[in-house]
């Protein structure tokens, strides 16, 4: 028996156990977006069984039994796919098609296909591979491990690209309708995948470009599976641990559901509209709400949310996000206005208007006012003219 135990072998173990709990746990734990759940419980699963290979690596168990060598690699190509079925599910309102999403897995097909002259040779004829990757730490150009490796480092960057440019989408989903865009809690997703990917490009780099410096004790699957499973594995208890971040992040979605054709306007609806949302805002302040959102001001109006956006950018030249934030920012000067005595705190004025968070509101009042809100007072203690400090959305929403 050729079995050992080392330090390698102790941590990976630690990882596997660690990885199969979180699985477990995430598969039935009924709390938050329940889909996601589960696909983040797949892809915990399937790390887990990609490092009980590192495992085997590690205390040399191949040499006792070489049938096993390479058997995880085709598990490379679905990683890529389940990062982005989970961004997917967490920004929409559906699951992608079962034969769909089947399709983004005919990569790891390939890869088995791929591996099974290897797997159809002699016991000596893969033990040689086997010595001889072990001995290289697995790195040497032209090995099957080397070129799985090059073809799965892209097809998993590919896919990250893929999720984040759905974020980049879904950002503009809420721009258009949802007032507190900077209250939803989706960059802890953006920066993960970003995470993954600065890792994956150093891993790359140290793998192809720096072999002469490469520790033959440390074979570079090891950390090619460390810089994924590390962030996956936090993003994995975060979804546990932390239910606000694992919602359905859906917002808008009845645009697309309706199917309704988007209205022609003649001048004098769109005038009545228009004058009917002016007068909406003004009365009621339905802006002062934090968690409002496009459909909510589009029932209060009777109309169809589509129509309210197109109303919207139409008459004013802005999404429902700047539209809401104008009104926001006017509300928050008429009251520093009257605020004297600079005794208005900042967190109370920024929840009153309707901000979620103290960056949404100074980054909003910086760009519909020019100027921080900080200075804005300063001016207002010095008795500047106040018609100089008169916000555009004065002019616009008039």
């Amino acid at each position: 028996m050729q079995f050992q135990v080392n330090s390698w072998t102790i941590f990976l173990s630690l990882a596997l156990l660690q990885g199969l709990f979180l699985s477990a746990g995430l598969t039935s734990w009924r709390g938050g977006n329940r889909r996601a759940n589960r696909l983040m419980a797949l892809l915990v699963l399937l790390l887990s069984i990609h490092i009980a290979e590192c495992v085997m690596r590690s205390s040399y168990f191949y040499l006792d039994f070489p049938q096993a060598y390479l058997a995880t690699y085709s598990l490379l190509f679905t990683y890529g796919p389940l990062l982005y079925l989970f961004t997917h599910v967490l920004t929409r309102d559906r699951f992608p098609r079962f034969s769909q999403s089947l399709l983004h897995f005919i990569p790891a097909v390939f890869c088995a296909y791929y591996l099974v002259d290897f797997f159809q040779l002699a016991p000596e004829g893969k033990m040689d591979i086997i010595v001889r990757d072990l001995s290289a730490g697995g790195i040497y150009a032209g090995s099957l491990q080397d070129n799985i490796h090059i073809i799965a480092c892209l097809h998993i960057l590919i896919y990250l690209l893929l999720a984040c440019y759905r974020l980049y989408q879904y950002r503009l989903e809420l721009r258009t309708n949802c007032a507190y865009h900077s209250g939803i809690d989706y960059h802890w997703l953006r920066k993960t995948l970003e995470t993954i990917i600065l890792l994956f490009i150093a891993v790359f780099f140290l793998q192809y470009f720096y072999r002469s410096a490469w520790p033959e004790t440390m074979p570079v699957i090891f950390l090619f599976l460390a810089s994924l499973a590390i962030p996956v594995y936090l993003l994995g208890y975060m979804l546990m641990h932390k239910p606000e971040v694992n919602i359905r992040l859906v917002v808008g979605t009845e645009r697309k559901r309706s199917g309704l054709m988007q209205p022609s306007w003649s001048d004098a609806d769109q005038r009545s509209a228009r004058e009917r949302l002016i007068q909406l805002m003004e009365d009621q302040k339905p802006y002062l709400q934090r968690d409002l959102r496009l459909p909510y001001l589009a029932e209060l109006l009777e109309m169809q949310p589509q129509h309210l956006a197109e109303l919207i950018h139409e008459s004013f030249s802005l999404n429902f996000y700047d539209f809401i934030n104008r009104y926001r920012i006017l509300e928050a000067q008429k009251r520093l206005r009257i605020d004297a005595g600079n005794r208005y705190a900042n967190h109370n004025l920024i929840f009153d208007v309707g901000f979620m968070t103290k960056a949404a509101f100074r980054s909003a009042f910086r760009k519909h006012c020019g100027m921080p809100p900080a200075q804005f007072r300063k001016l207002l203690r010095e008795q500047q003219p106040l018609q100089q400090l008169t916000p555009l959305a004065e002019q616009n929403l008039k």
